[in-house]
């Protein structure tokens, strides 16, 4: 849910609200409506007691969401709503049941996800807009249908490796199999949920679920898609139950025009809940049972997509960390803050984008030599470019970090555990 409205009606109740923790309440409304949770984090690591009670959980609660802790995220808003519900305003407790909406589906409980939704639109329907309505009526029928599939579940008894291997367009794909049937899927942190064609959820046997959804693809394409469930299925050695899968007309998954058909994604949804994976540069992909202990913390979560933080020139930028995409791309956000530099020294082109549904075609900038850290690691890359027009799955982040800069290193670790990216040479 898009939440610029709220926090901006949020920022005027807080130009009347005196009290000792006023300053620290608007500069956590701030970092908040600015997505920017390491600052929430820092901020409340001396917010005891010098913020309202009511209000000091609730930014926990939401910053414990951002940084994967669910149930303590949920913990903390059934005690606002217990003790403080008659002392926040509407527009604060709608975003904490906003928060606990994504609370059930990263713990993939989709029955509470859509009572939750339901509450909302009952309770809070006056502080939508048109756009946030029809998001929930669409949370509604995405999820909706899903109400009685148990959540989803891993097996890992030890410490896996997965034999993948890198594609022509340099996708990590793993084996899957289902049935009788194994196939080679995309392995994609970017997607929301996993994906599959229709042809190879008939071939794995998945129980379709009766629904028809419009599904935004990256080229802000509607695709008209259904859901399956497959009760069991390995990504490698590894075994998966309760899976959900978009199931999208083959079609749609296939691009002629550079001979690349896409049988099926394994997207954010399992790759969650393998907690910590190391991929390799050849294609290797180990599983951790046991997670490495975290020097640093730079990822956090914004509902189903990953977010990294990484240094510009002296710059914080949060990037979607998406290993399904080829290059790294900066968005229209990062052109408004940055346009001198990217008028001065950019170069203007026209760039097509794939997605789901089609290609479409779009204005860019290409900034040459765009130095940046990530982790421990100072990385150039000879060209990135920059979107000078709205993107809708980069909409209020600076971009989306892409192979360009994962396929530098021998080693990528993505840690879900300890909410951190790394990169080894």
């Amino acid at each position: 849910m898009k939440m610029k409205k709220i926090f901006f009606a949020f920022s005027i109740l807080l130009s009347g609200y005196v009290s000792i923790g006023q300053n620290l309440d608007q500069h956590l409304a701030q970092a908040v409506s600015d997505n920017n949770f390491f600052l929430v984090r820092s901020l409340l690591s001396d917010a005891k007691g010098k913020l309202p009670a009511g209000k000091f959980l609730f930014y926990n609660a939401l910053a414990e969401n951002k940084f994967d802790h669910c149930e303590s995220s949920n913990k903390l808003i059934e005690e606002v709503f217990r003790n403080y519900q008659h002392k926040l305003p509407d527009s604060l407790l709608l975003i904490l049941m906003d928060v606990k909406v994504s609370n059930a589906l990263r713990l993939y409980r989709y029955k509470s996800a859509v009572q939750t939704s339901r509450q909302i639109m009952k309770n809070y329907r006056q502080l939508l807009d048109s756009a946030e309505v029809n998001n929930y009526q669409n949370m509604l029928g995405l999820f909706g249908a899903l109400s009685e599939v148990p959540p989803q579940e891993m097996h890992l008894i030890s410490t896996d490796t997965i034999d993948a291997y890198r594609n022509k367009f340099n996708h990590l794909m793993v084996p899957v199999k289902a049935k009788d049937t194994t196939a080679n899927f995309i392995f994609d942190s970017g997607a929301g949920l996993s994906t599959i064609n229709e042809s190879y959820a008939k071939k794995m046997g998945m129980r379709m679920i009766e629904s028809k959804i419009d599904v935004n693809s990256g080229t802000s394409i509607k695709v008209q898609s259904k859901l399956a469930v497959a009760d069991s299925i390995f990504v490698g050695d590894i075994l998966f139950r309760h899976v959900v899968f978009l199931v999208m007309p083959d079609s749609v998954l296939s691009f002629p025009q550079v001979n690349l058909v896409i049988k099926g994604i394994i997207g954010f949804p399992v790759l969650h809940q393998m907690g910590e994976i190391h991929m390799f540069k050849d294609g290797k992909i180990v599983v951790a049972k046991t997670p490495a202990a975290a020097k640093f913390q730079n990822l956090f979560l914004d509902n189903q997509v990953p977010i990294v933080a990484i240094i510009h020139d002296g710059d914080t930028l949060l990037l979607n960390l998406d290993t399904g995409a080829k290059t790294t791309e900066l968005s229209k956000k990062f052109y408004d803050a940055h346009k001198v530099e990217v008028d001065s020294l950019g170069k203007r082109s026209f760039k097509h984008f794939g997605s789901a549904g089609g290609i479409v075609q779009a204005e860019v900038s290409e900034l040459p030599n765009f130095r940046l850290t990530v982790g421990c690691q100072k990385v150039t890359l000879p060209n990135v470019t920059v979107m000078l027009e709205e993107k809708k799955f980069t909409k209020g982040r600076d971009g989306n970090f892409g192979q360009d800069v994962i396929g530098q290193f021998n080693e990528m670790v993505l840690s879900f555990r300890n909410m951190y990216v790394d990169f080894k040479r």
